[in-house]
């Protein structure tokens, strides 16, 4: 059954099969697809995509190319392929994107929709033409063989003064004529001999033109013709309207014309002596020969046949008897030297007499319905082929029973098919046991590590069809899927093969339909993407690490703190929380750089993981800042014991690669419960605790005490300064410029804030930047940053730089506030800049809150044009999965991943990943902190073309800015 169903599968598409490479190099083909293009595969296989499409086409093809790269398949869509000969052929194509050999290559399916297009033509011209006829201005009737009126328009009864409800189409001549009579159209006298001697003259069956005025003083010209078949049509014509009638009767000849036009196939006629007196012209346009090469020859003397052939002799046998035949093949050179197989048909015709008068007969071409038939093994060959050297897992399964079920439950009033399997699990079992595995490809096979498909289907049927739970739930929303009128459903799922592997697969399954709509059998595909997904959790697994040090981050210390809290609740237990902070360690960071930093950091944690506990967690939150997490602590020995060892500890310098450095630490200590019961608070009051370290002159730890104060006293000065420095004047706008090293040129500049007190001086952002979070003054800082930065940015689109973008950073708080989506708009609206020129960056911290009125504020700014970006990629607690649930356009790599990819392998692996995983997303990905030429190469080797750093520039004044841009070497218009 499997070949056969196969081979009747395949065969029943009318579709050509093509695979060609990304550029348009043709790999494969199958013989309907050369047949389309009028070459031999052999032929076709030399030829390009793009040498068989019209030029008009690019712009769709490019179309159709970007679909295919984003989603794996492209169409279906109709556009025309060069025929061989010249002409352009009307096709419908589809396709999707295949892996062969590690390349990506198209693989797609090809009609003729010529029939199609021509059916459609047709039926608009009969539908024209059967208006036409209602619609003339003669009035016409038509009678049969029998003298029964076949045919009449309401023109006919109109010219007649006949009534509409006394004639219909079918009634017989002689009543038509006995009213007449009646009416006295015809003179007085018996009205049976007037009606018989109408009706006699009519069968005569002679052609008659003549004039009669109807009792209303109408003066018709009438006009009779016999017909080949018997009977006679008759045109009434008011000749009053002598222009009238002639555009009748040219409407009348068109219409005959038009019927031998729009057929698909051609007409003939013959006489009585066998001769031809006509061909349509749809011959011509078949064969390319003039019919008049035929007409006055007979068919033996044109020839369709040898003398032995016995189907050609019964052929002539049955011309000379006068009998009709039925779909007499033969093969015919045409005019371009092609060889086309033709089918005849034919009737005789006879006079009213009984003698015979001639043929009338039709003509086709099946060429291609011959060719299908021929090759119809061949295809099968050529199928059984590709589809098992289809890179991914392929199988053919028998639906017919599923159908059945989904049929008779649909009928039974079920609609919400998820519902009633989840609560009918003994039908969906006998439903899912229907299913019957036809075949399947070599990759399918292979993948679950059997050796041949009646293994596979065995292990189908044992293994997956209902046992499975991760089938299971598969078939039910494959079936859901299928019952509402899908034809597709995709889903992920994990596996187990027949040597005990976990596998996880991607699994499509496509309904086949026939022509009729109707569908009984399922292809599916399976992808295995076991190595994806482990990246993928891999990477997620990162997402929890400090790059730096290689300790748990910020969002696994939370983690971990709530789990701790929770069992410490349970047990009635003490935790203790240690802030640790490194003095001095801007000092180092600026004298000896970065690189320098980050080792003394990773030596720092290392030597605080020796201090504690297995049970226990060193965690570093940023910058110079650290927390161990003490679970299940004696009060107060345990906290104390642990910070006087920490603080002991740091008496030995740190050996960085021969270079010796000092360094001293300051300890917050805070204790739960008695200091806080959530993670937040026991870490702020660590904070505190820490900051009194700090005023105590450092190197030293004190624990939390109620009433303590010391964040306060400690940015108190600064808060007070930060107060009024809007109105001062003091707060600076800087500029750093992005640089996009593909187009050498500037990309885009970011907004920056510095802040000179007349008291304080230079004040570091950082804790310019905390301080106002603390206090609230970051709202209207937040504000006049991006008010001010776009006035100014528009004064360099008007200038400088018509093409400049703008990134501004938008605090936590103030993407909160209610106003903010205001904010915004306002300062574009002041400023007359175009929302298209600013992006509004954020942090991963908002994104972890996940409310509504948050995702509402990312997509007013998305309605309003405003692009999104994600700063400081990885600093945060966010985890991958939010990438793709929030609309974010960029990314922007934090610099703590960039400093060591030149010298740390780990490090350029997660640069690599973060990259990787941005492209499937879809994310435009910038890189800050590149400070030397090696990070530079790195990271263009990877396709990473938007820069931010000290390589190119430190961030820039107003002044400075202009200036940079007034010589930028490249053109930003």
């Amino acid at each position: 059954m499997s070949d056969r169903f196969n081979r009747l599968l395949f065969e029943a598409l009318p579709i050509g099969l093509a695979i060609c490479h990304l550029d348009g190099r043709l790999t494969y083909v199958n013989e309907a697809y050369a047949s389309i293009i009028g070459y031999s595969v052999e032929e076709a296989l030399k030829l390009t995509y793009w040498q068989v499409t019209p030029v008009d086409y690019e712009k769709q093809e490019q179309q159709q190319l970007v679909s295919l790269t984003q989603t794996g398949r492209y169409g279906p869509y109709e556009k025309e392929y060069i025929h061989k000969d010249g002409h352009n052929i009307p096709v419908r194509l589809s396709g999707v994107l295949i892996r062969d050999n590690d390349e990506d290559m198209i693989w797609s399916s090809v009609e003729d929709i010529t029939i199609s297009k021509t059916t459609q033509e047709l039926k608009a011209k009969t539908e024209f033409l059967e208006t036409t006829f209602e619609n003339m201005a003669d009035g016409i009737s038509m009678v049969d063989a029998d003298f029964n009126i076949v045919a009449f328009n309401s023109r006919f009864l109109e010219l007649l003064n006949l009534p509409k409800d006394q004639f219909h189409p079918g009634d017989s001549f002689e009543s038509f004529i006995r009213f007449l009579v009646e009416r006295g159209e015809y003179g007085s006298g018996d009205v049976g001999e007037l009606v018989a001697e109408r009706i006699k003259r009519a069968k005569q069956m002679e052609s008659l033109n003549f004039e009669r005025t109807t009792p209303n003083g109408t003066v018709l010209e009438i006009r009779r013709r016999p017909t080949l078949g018997g009977g006679f049509v008759t045109l009434y014509s008011d000749i009053s309207d002598r222009k009238a009638v002639e555009k009748a009767l040219q409407e009348s000849e068109a219409k005959f014309r038009e019927f031998a036009k729009i057929s698909s196939d051609w007409f003939w006629e013959m006489d009585a002596d066998l001769r031809f007196t006509y061909f349509s012209p749809r011959n011509k346009e078949i064969t390319g020969f003039d019919p008049d090469i035929y007409i006055g020859k007979t068919r033996r003397e044109i020839r369709h046949g040898s003398d032995d052939d016995e189907n050609w002799k019964q052929h002539l046998k049955r011309l000379d008897e006068h009998r009709a035949f039925r779909n007499f093949e033969y093969d015919l050179k045409i005019a371009d030297g092609q060889t086309l197989t033709i089918s005849i048909s034919g009737d005789p015709v006879f006079k009213a007499d009984g003698s015979f008068d001639g043929y009338y007969g039709t003509g086709r071409d099946i060429t291609v319905r011959k060719l299908a038939e021929k090759k119809l093994s061949e295809s099968e060959h050529q199928f059984r082929s590709l589809f098992h050297q289809f890179p991914s897992g392929v199988t053919l399964e028998d639906y017919s029973r599923v159908k059945t079920h989904i049929e008779r439950l649909a009928s039974e009033g079920v609609k919400d098919f998820a519902k009633y399997f989840d609560q009918n699990k003994d039908v969906l079992k006998e439903i899912i046991m229907d299913i019957g595995i036809v075949d399947a490809n070599d990759t399918q096979i292979k993948m679950f590590g059997v050796n041949s498909f009646e293994e596979y289907r065995k292990y189908e049927a044992d293994n997956h069809l209902w046992s499975d739970t991760s089938w299971r739930e598969f078939y039910i929303g494959e079936l859901t899927s299928m019952a509402s009128g899908a034809s597709t459903y995709t889903a992920e799922l994990q596996d187990v093969t027949a040597d005990g592997t976990a596998i996880e697969l991607r699994c499509t399954s496509r309904i086949i339909k026939n022509p009729a709509n109707d569908w009984s059998v399922v292809i599916s595909s399976h992808e295995d993407i076991t190595a994806r997904k482990l990246s993928e959790e891999q990477l997620l697994q990162q997402a929890t690490i400090d790059f730096v040090t290689g300790l748990p981050n910020r969002a696994l210390l939370f983690d971990r703190l709530a789990l701790a809290m929770e069992h410490a609740r349970r047990e009635q237990r003490n935790l203790g929380l240690i802030f640790v902070d490194l003095d001095h360690f801007k000092q180092v960071n600026d004298s000896r750089g970065h690189v320098t930093g980050d080792q003394l950091l990773k030596s720092v944690g290392q030597r605080l993981s020796n201090l504690i506990r297995h049970e226990d967690t060193v965690a570093r939150l940023g910058g110079d800042e650290f927390i161990i997490l003490l679970n299940d602590v004696e009060l107060p020995s345990g906290p104390e014991i642990v910070a006087k060892k920490i603080i002991d500890a740091f008496v030995d310098p740190f050996d960085l690669e021969g270079d010796k450095i000092f360094a001293t630490v300051s300890l917050g200590i805070s204790i739960f419960p008695d200091d806080g019961e959530e993670a937040e608070t026991l870490l702020q009051n660590a904070d505190a605790a820490m900051y009194k370290s700090k005023r105590n002159g450092r190197n030293t730890f004190r624990f939390f005490t109620p009433g303590l104060n010391d964040q306060a006293e400690h940015h108190g000065r600064i808060a007070e300064r930060l107060r009024h420095a809007l109105d001062r004047g003091d707060l600076e706008l800087y500029f750093q410029p992005v640089v996009d090293i593909a187009g050498e040129r500037l990309a885009s500049i970011e907004a920056l804030i510095r802040w000179n007190d007349s008291v304080l001086k230079a004040v570091d952002s950082e804790q310019l930047i905390k301080v106002a979070e603390e206090t609230g003054f970051i709202l209207p800082i937040d504000k006049w940053v991006l008010s001010e930065a776009c006035v100014q940015v528009a004064a360099w689109r008007a200038g400088v730089a018509p093409q400049l973008q703008l990134s501004v950073n938008v605090s936590n708080a103030h993407f909160r506030s209610p106003d903010l989506v205001e904010s915004v708009r306002g300062a574009l609206a002041d400023s007359g800049l175009p929302a298209a020129a600013l992006t509004i960056e954020i942090t991963e911290n908002l994104l972890m809150e996940d409310s509504v009125r948050i995702l509402d504020r990312l997509r007013k700014l998305t309605a309003m044009g405003v692009k999104l970006a994600l700063d400081d990629f990885g600093t945060g607690y966010s985890s991958l999965a939010y990438l793709k649930k929030f609309q974010v356009d960029a990314l922007k790599i934090d610099q703590t991943f960039i400093r060591d990819i030149v010298t740390n392998d780990g490090d350029l692996a997660l640069v690599d990943a973060i990259i990787a995983m941005s492209k499937s997303l879809g994310l435009t990905v910038v890189v800050e902190g590149v400070e030397t030429p090696e990070q530079l190469e790195l990271l263009q080797a990877r396709g990473c073309h938007l820069i931010q750093g000290f390589h190119f520039s430190h961030p820039l004044s107003v002044d400075e800015m202009t200036e940079y841009l007034a010589n930028e070497k490249t053109d930003l218009n």
